[in-house]
């Protein structure tokens, strides 16, 4: 029986409840962030794709139990604002929100909105979706919540009078933290190499974009391998086989925050069975794992190498925060699990 209804890039709810959910995909390009191919391979076959989903959407009976109809957030929409492209992706995006809001206004549906952005800030493409929904996920939530509306506020007063509307205090109280979690498949896997059988003692891939506490990683790197330490440290691309495989190969990972805190790699490392390594989250974070336990955390500036030197001593200890790190994130940040989250969440009690 049909209970959900999803429409955005990636299948949260379609995994959790997968003959529960009609998922609509609403990616135009070819390949996602995950390098998951879709269908079609010409503009014209893709809208003709999305066509048909639109058209299931609106075909539902008013009969139909229909829980909720979740939607992914417009943001930026990443287009150059001239030309074809960029109208047509103004044009989708406009298009993906107008439809969640007529099928739940229609059938009286709850709308749930699903931030996956790397800003802290709500785009003003979606400020209409969040006076409209119920419940409104974001990946990258601040402590202050006040200033998630920075770009929408009233532009005559500053974010902390603003935080006294009322307006802004219900907009605030649809608030709620979400990873950006891990596909199921990677999890299930099982890409586990022994620590008796690895090759690296430290893996970091990724280039610094100029941010201090990239660089600062960078720099440790190298003071790290003058004392004895092996580290897998690489700018080039790797294939997603390629990157996973070197994960496992490691004792430690190390996962620093980038433009947004949150980062897929915070999950792909316990997946591969390795000790995550990671920056502390400064802003609301959704089962944030227990530190010494299932994860490794650093203070953004803190030196890493005593950390590394340290642990690396213990290679029963690495192993059983791998462990732990992979059960964490299959309980709590597989797609699956993040799907339960958003309609436990949005329903008011478990499934």
């Amino acid at each position: 029986m049909l209970r959900y209804v999803e429409i955005g890039f990636i299948p949260l709810l379609k995994s959790a409840f997968p003959d529960e959910t009609l998922f609509v995909d609403t990616r135009f390009s070819w390949k996602d962030g995950r390098g998951h191919q879709i269908a079609s391979d010409s503009i014209l076959g893709r809208l003709k794709d999305l066509g048909k989903s639109f058209k299931s959407a609106l075909s539902i009976p008013a009969s139909a139990k229909i829980d909720l109809v979740a939607v992914r957030s417009r943001g930026a929409e990443n287009a150059n604002r001239i030309g074809a492209a960029y109208l047509l992706k103004k044009f989708l995006g406009w298009s993906v929100h107008q439809l969640a809001i007529h099928l739940a206004t229609k059938h009286q549906w709850k709308l749930v909105v699903i931030d996956r952005a790397d800003e802290s800030t709500i785009h003003r493409n979606d400020s209409r979706i969040i006076k409209r929904c119920d419940i409104y996920f974001k990946r990258e939530l601040p402590w202050s919540t006040w200033s998630t509306f920075e770009l929408f506020k009233p532009s005559r007063i500053c974010i902390g009078t603003a935080s006294s509307l009322p307006r802004l205090r219900t907009l605030a109280s649809k608030l709620h933290p979400l990873s950006l979690g891990l596909e199921d498949e990677v999890i299930e896997a099982r890409i586990w190499v022994p620590q008796a059988q690895k090759k690296f003692d430290v893996f970091y891939l990724g280039k610094s974009y100029g941010m201090e506490r990239r660089l600062m990683i960078e720099r440790e790197l190298a003071e790290l391998e003058k004392v004895g330490v092996t580290v897998f440290h690489c700018e080039a691309p790797l294939t997603r086989t390629e990157f996973l495989q070197a994960i496992s190969e490691s004792r430690i990972a190390i996962s620093p925050g980038g433009v947004g805190w949150d980062c897929f790699r915070h999950y792909e490392i316990p997946a591969c069975g390795t000790a995550l390594l990671v920056e502390r989250p400064s802003h609301q974070t959704y089962a944030p794992a227990l530190e010494n336990r299932q994860a490794i955390y650093y203070d953004p500036h803190q030196s890493i190498l005593p950390i590394v030197v340290n642990w690396l001593r213990d290679p029963e200890a690495l192993q059983e925060i791998a462990e732990a790190g992979k059960s964490w994130v299959q309980q709590h940040h597989s797609y699956t699990a993040l799907g339960k989250r958003i309609a436990e969440t949005s329903l008011g009690s478990p499934l």
